[in-house]
């Protein structure tokens, strides 16, 4: 596992992604959604596994999910499991906080 910096610190992170927005990061050529769900960071795959649109278009939901905005397929932001089993989980990156800095785990 590699380790990347995304935020010097939580607060830059907070000013640059406000709670509940989304960000698409690129990071070793890896498209991934970058998400501020009530200050807190979560990554999941940018893609949909359905049909490959791009997560950073779709919503967040009340259940702590993201749904696609194509065919609203739904995603659990801490397992990555779509809500129906109607297709293959999406992938999830661990966020860590360490001594103030925000890092991804790829």
């Amino acid at each position: 596992m590699n380790r990347h910096q995304v935020f010097e610190s939580k607060e830059v992170g907070l000013s640059a992604v406000p709670t509940g927005r989304k960000v698409k990061i690129v990071i070793d050529g890896e498209s991934i959604c970058l998400i501020n769900n009530n200050d807190t960071f979560q990554a999941v795959s940018n893609s949909c596994p359905h049909l490959g649109e791009s997560l950073v278009k779709g919503t967040l939901n009340y259940l702590g999910e993201i749904v696609c905005p194509w065919h609203s397929y739904r995603f659990n932001l801490q397992t990555g499991e779509e809500s129906s089993r109607r297709c293959r989980d999406l992938r999830v990156y661990k966020i860590i906080e360490e001594e103030g800095t925000i890092y991804i785990e790829l």
